[in-house]
């Protein structure tokens, strides 16, 4: 059985951990495809460690460092009220195609479509 965290301020620190170890995790598993046969996969790893580097680690960073809870002025400094960076939704240039290369391979920029 998995306890719940004694405090928001615990949950946030975890859970900024947790994201630590998922960028790793998409690091490791983008080094393993070769992009050329998994473009859309690797893609796709790239959109959500984007996600995780540059939208959920910064925040729960914060909340961490504020007691465990964000305002919602705190949360706007974060530019989390409308999808953060884009990574993974519509982003906000009225294309819909949102931030669809991530930080591209290895963080070196470039559309992947």
């Amino acid at each position: 059985m998995v306890e719940a965290p004694a405090s928001l301020q615990e949950a946030a620190t975890a859970w900024a951990e947790g994201e630590v170890a998922n960028v790793e995790l998409y690091d490791r598993l983008i080094a393993s495809l070769p992009v050329f046969s998994y473009p859309n996969t690797v893609r796709v790893l790239n959109n959500l460690r984007s996600a995780s580097l540059d939208a959920h680690l910064p925040a729960f960073q914060a909340a961490a460092d504020g007691g465990g809870t964000l305002t919602p002025d705190e949360m706007q400094s974060l530019d989390l009220r409308n999808g953060g960076n884009g990574a993974g939704n519509s982003g906000g240039d009225d294309s819909g195609k949102g931030n669809r290369g991530g930080r591209g391979m290895r963080g070196q920029g470039g559309n992947c479509d």
